[in-house]
């Protein structure tokens, strides 16, 4: 055999041990994935731990809806004219400081409207155990009626906790 024979068999059998490798690779990518799929990993069942959910009932004031790390409570609802006026009081339910802004309390009327908050009521840096208590204002039409509050988990969240708040 010719040095340029035994060249090209040596070339011809790394690609084919690379190609075995490749293929090992992706095999056992495969079965990971077969597993995970098994086991149903990261299945959300749909149920939900939020009694409010389970009971199909919408909070009300007064009632404590768990937002994120924070167990909130709308204490209060009181409306002036164009002025609607929510006292809110939160408690940092987790092991870390956290934020929750006013900017994630947003009010919907009943036909369909959404109103933001008047910015500046944060509750930042509340530390674990901690209740602060603050008041959030929003400007409304007159017309604006049946009127609930919603508070999104985080900032531009779409996940979010709904509560009557009876105006």
């Amino acid at each position: 055999m010719s040095e340029a024979e035994n060249k090209q068999t040596e070339i011809s059998s790394n690609s084919n041990r690379t190609i075995k490798y490749i293929i090992g690779i992706f095999g056992v990518c495969i079965v990971v994935m077969i597993v995970v799929l098994a086991l149903g990993l990261g299945k959300d069942d749909g149920a939900s731990d939020d009694p409010y959910v389970a009971l199909n009932v919408v909070p009300k004031v007064g009632d404590n809806v768990t937002v994120g790390p924070f167990s909130v409570k709308i204490t209060n609802a009181e409306r002036n004219g164009n002025t609607v006026v929510l006292s809110v009081t939160a408690k940092n339910e987790s092991s870390k400081s956290d934020d929750l802004y006013s900017e994630q309390f947003k009010l919907r009327d009943d036909n369909g409207r959404v109103y933001d908050s008047v910015p500046g009521a944060s509750l930042v840096n509340v530390n674990p155990g901690i209740e602060k208590t603050t008041k959030i204002s929003f400007e409304v039409p007159e017309s604006a009626a049946n009127m609930s509050a919603t508070i999104d988990e985080k900032l531009l969240s779409s996940t979010h906790k709904t509560v009557d708040i009876g105006l």
